[in-house]
């Protein structure tokens, strides 16, 4: 049987008269690490719901089918609409007589029309429902001429007497073995060989947390028990890339790499839930958070070896918050990013400190090379912005930025900070700034760069979430309530 990494499975069925049916069958599957939807996992937001389910059919693998005597709900002809004609459509409604296609016989339809592999199984006359049918007759017909149209396209079917028998069939079914990739949710892939003078400071961190390359899971004495590892330092300093690339650079060494924003108790909560759809859990995305986050820190505590990273927890309340989540995440390893250096004899804590000057100017030349002119005094000026920026890791970022975006010289950086400087910091109460005054500088030389479109969109986001936003978020109607109004820019 082949092997494979991922395995989508559609489930079509009326929820009056087979929901039973189709969850049992939903969670055999999940048991084999294959994905499941039907229906009820699509909720409308830019699309219809038959637009969402035509999308999701048109990218999955197999489609199960339960097919009974109820048609199911009726989308609108806008709906149809939307999801286009096609010959399977077409056929059908000669068949039937009529223009009617139910949700779940659109399900078929996309299917086949996409030439999906499906499994039909159909109710037999001693059947056992859910609910009666409480459709017309109109409906029933129609159902009627659908299970008839359905046998005479020659798709694969077979009885569906009992959920007992249908697991059965649906175990014999040739579906691939799914050989899951391990939980990853990072944020960020590698920067590779930019990562400038760092090497020696994964070493020590993961010589912390591991006790050289012992596994922390085969600890037993309460002396060597792993501690949580904090990585402390100035805002931009660079701590969340430092985490990031500690965890990859020992992707092997982990079961799971885990990201968990934690900038204040509220998105610390948020996205421990929201681990809920990272880890192999099953379904239980229509549970609340309390209900998602048990199941996440259950998962912990019954594996082994993972890697979670807290991230800016920078906040005194979020601190308290965190201290006492600790006590339940015994079975991997915890890497904490913060501001605060002082977490008392349950953490660890290892100073990120800033780079040195010529790992600062290397990452300057080679971040900008083949974007930027070259004069042969780039070593010198790169030495210059890089204790400009207080050798800031994100300092550095935003300048390498600027000077590729206008493809100019190093030295051009230098003249618009000179230029700029003063003025900068003299617009801003740099009491109120978390961050080093010197990144006021870079950050303020890119946000001039913007048109003003742009400039009044960053504006209108800052005051949000850092989620990211749906694009009908953003309307096209003034009028419409909860929207922003669409720039021509957008």
């Amino acid at each position: 049987m082949a092997e494979v990494t991922s395995y989508r499975v559609f489930i079509s069925a009326v929820s009056n008269e087979l929901k039973s049916y189709r969850e049992a069958l939903a969670a055999h599957l999940r048991t084999q690490e294959i994905e499941v939807r039907d229906q009820n996992h699509f909720r409308q937001s830019g699309k219809t719901l038959l637009e969402a389910i035509s999308d999701y059919i048109e990218n999955c693998d197999a489609v199960i089918c339960l097919i009974g005597d109820q048609c199911g709900d009726l989308p609108s002809a806008e709906h149809m609409a939307a999801v286009g004609e096609n010959a399977s459509a077409a056929q059908f409604r000669e068949h039937a007589g009529v223009d009617d296609i139910s949700l779940t016989q659109w399900e078929f339809i996309l299917a086949r029309s996409r030439g999906k592999k499906i499994f039909s199984y159909f109710t037999v006359a001693d059947f056992k429902a859910d609910a009666a049918s409480e459709e017309t007759d109109a409906e029933q017909t129609l159902q009627a001429s659908y299970r008839e149209w359905v046998k005479q396209t020659g798709a694969n079917r077979d009885k569906l007497e009992t959920v007992e028998q249908l697991l059965v069939d649906v175990s014999a079914l040739d579906f691939p073995t799914v050989i899951k990739a391990k939980p990853n949710n990072l944020p960020l892939s590698s920067i590779g060989d930019l990562f400038k003078g760092r090497s020696q400071f994964l070493k020590d961190l993961h010589s912390k947390l591991n006790h050289g390359e012992q596994n922390a899971t085969a600890i037993t004495t309460d002396a060597d028990l792993i501690k949580p590892q904090t990585l402390h330092g100035l805002g931009g300093i660079g701590k969340t890339r430092a985490a990031i690339e500690y965890a990859w650079r020992y992707l092997d060494h982990y079961s799971a790499l885990l990201f968990v924003p934690a900038q204040s108790p509220e998105i610390l909560k948020t996205s421990l839930a929201e681990l809920s759809e990272v880890l192999p859990l099953g379904d239980i995305s229509s549970g609340s958070d309390e209900q998602r986050i048990a199941a996440v820190l259950q998962w912990l505590a019954a594996n082994e070896n993972w890697l979670l990273i807290l991230d800016n927890v920078d906040a005194e309340l979020t601190v308290s918050t965190v201290k006492n989540l600790l006590p339940q995440l015994s079975k991997g390893n915890v890497v904490i990013t913060s501001r605060i250096a002082q977490w008392g004899s349950s953490v660890n804590a290892l100073d990120l400190g800033v780079l040195e000057l010529e790992d600062a100017a290397e990452y300057l030349l080679e971040a900008t090379q083949g974007y930027r002119d070259v004069s042969d005094n780039d070593q010198q000026f790169a030495e210059q912005v890089a204790e400009k920026v207080g050798r800031l890791a994100l300092g550095l970022e935003h300048a390498a930025a600027w000077i590729t975006a206008q493809a100019t010289d190093i030295s051009g950086y230098l003249k618009a900070w000179d230029a700029s400087e003063a003025d900068i910091l003299n617009a801003f109460d740099k009491g109120q700034i978390d961050y080093p005054h010197e990144l006021l500088v870079t950050w303020t030389l890119s946000v001039e760069q913007l048109d003003n479109d742009a400039k009044a969109l960053l504006n209108m986001l800052s005051w949000l979430s850092p989620d990211p936003l749906p694009d009908t978020l953003f309307s096209d109607d003034e009028n419409e309530k909860g929207c922003f109004k669409r720039s021509a820019a957008l």
